[in-house]
């Protein structure tokens, strides 16, 4: 079940008992729990924007997305496999842009059980990118 941190307004010590009970791999728990990653430093997501999407079929038919986000010291690419749901809506314009807040967790799928869940919520209620994989991973790109 996902815990919904940017709908419901929680705080990040909800969200990292939350993230404590799922089951995620190493490097993305790492990501996800770690407090700049959430707030408005260099390393957070706060403010980056939408660069690109990526989204195509691998050899067993199976749907891969890749993500490049800018944020303010470099970019951050999401790689997910084995999509079962994916939602990416984005007004235009410079003042809709900045991604303002994301969570990481998990939900069953309409198909699978246990997905990892990414949501990120855009400034002003004007976007938001949702996905369902099997396996999801986040590299940083430094400028």
């Amino acid at each position: 079940m996902k815990y919904n941190k940017s709908y419901d307004g929680g705080d990040f010590s909800d969200y990292l008992e939350y993230l404590k009970t799922i089951d995620l791999p190493k490097k993305l728990f790492d990501f996800a729990s770690d407090p700049k990653r959430h707030d408005f430093s260099d390393e957070s997501l706060h403010d980056s924007w939408l660069t690109s999407v990526n989204i195509g079929r691998d050899d067993f038919g199976n749907i891969n997305i890749s993500i490049t986000l800018r944020a303010q010291k470099g970019k951050f690419r999401l790689l997910f496999r084995d999509v079962e749901y994916y939602r990416i809506a984005q007004a235009t314009g410079d003042m809709y842009a900045d991604l303002i807040t994301f969570e990481i967790g998990k939900e069953d799928g309409k198909y699978e059980k246990d997905l990892i869940y990414f949501n990120a919520e855009f400034a002003l209620e004007s976007g938001n990118i949702n996905v369902l994989s099997k396996y999801m991973e986040i590299k940083e790109e430094l400028d």
